[in-house]
């Protein structure tokens, strides 16, 4: 596994208090915890793609309608 992987892996299993990754015979396997995570974060996908295509869909709703953005204001000192 690649350096900075190793280390995304290690933190995310140092959050959650369990392994997800072991070493059997030169490979990485999934724990049963890690295999769990995994069927877990594919139910979800389903439900966090709804979301984002929501929240984008309102997000271009508000632009076109000059409802949202970003406005600059500037003065001098005096």
């Amino acid at each position: 596994m690649q350096p900075a992987l190793a280390r995304q892996v290690a933190e995310l299993e140092r959050q959650l208090g369990i392994g997800l990754l072991d070493h059997v015979g030169g490979r990485l396997m999934l724990t049963e915890e890690g295999a769990q995570l995994l069927s877990d974060c594919w139910a979800l996908l389903p439900c966090a793609a709804e979301l984002c295509v929501a929240e984008i869909g309102e997000g271009a709703r508000l632009f076109r309608h000059g409802d949202a953005g970003e406005l600059k204001v500037a003065s001098s000192p005096q």
